[in-house]
């Protein structure tokens, strides 16, 4: 890796690591920048504020993990992956999850698991597939199930393993809504 880029991992790192130990609105760029030893300026090289260092975090640990497995088409793998790698940081994401107003954490992971989509969708779609919905329709669909799957997953007390959040995950997303109840789905 560049040192470019180690330089913002680390201080995505930090902030991960102080959000452990206090309030995210209690943490201050000062602190970031003390944890990992260098000035403010070298923050604002790299983030606009902190709002950005935790989205980096979420596309550290979800997109930038699930890539190299997308790029050889192992999907199913990288998504096990990538849920172990989250449910190590459970901890984490629970605190994180909590963060709420204008820019919340919810917003900043679904936000990043739609581009994740729209990523697979735009490099191994099948566009005759799509009807009238578009590439970008489709992401934010999924995006928002699986931001929703994963907080569910990682914060409401379920404290099952990767293996079984994914096999959940899947389930729901392999079948209709009409799979799941009894309705006549040809009235109307």
């Amino acid at each position: 890796m560049e040192k470019r880029g180690m330089m913002k991992r680390f201080l995505a790192e930090s902030l991960k690591e102080l959000m452990l130990q206090k309030s995210f609105e209690k943490i201050t760029i000062k602190q970031i920048c003390d944890k990992t030893g260098v000035i403010r300026a070298t923050f604002y090289n790299y983030f606009e504020d902190k709002y950005a260092a935790l989205s980096y975090i979420i596309y550290l640990d979800t997109i930038d993990f699930l890539l190299p497995y997308i790029e050889k088409r192992q999907f199913r793998q990288g998504m096990l992956a990538m849920a172990e790698n989250l449910a190590e940081s459970r901890e984490f994401y629970q605190i994180a999850f909590r963060i709420t107003g204008q820019n919340s954490f919810k917003d900043l992971f679904e936000e990043n698991m739609q581009n994740l989509f729209l990523e697979i969708f735009q490099r191994f779609g099948k566009p005759d597939n799509l009807g009238d919905l578009t590439e970008e329709e489709l992401a934010g669909y999924f995006g928002s199930g699986l931001c929703y799957a994963v907080s569910h997953w990682l914060c409401r007390g379920r404290t099952s393993d990767a293996q079984t959040f994914l096999r959940r995950y899947e389930t729901v997303v392999s079948h209709s809504f009409f799979d799941f109840v009894t309705l006549d789905q040809h009235n109307g």
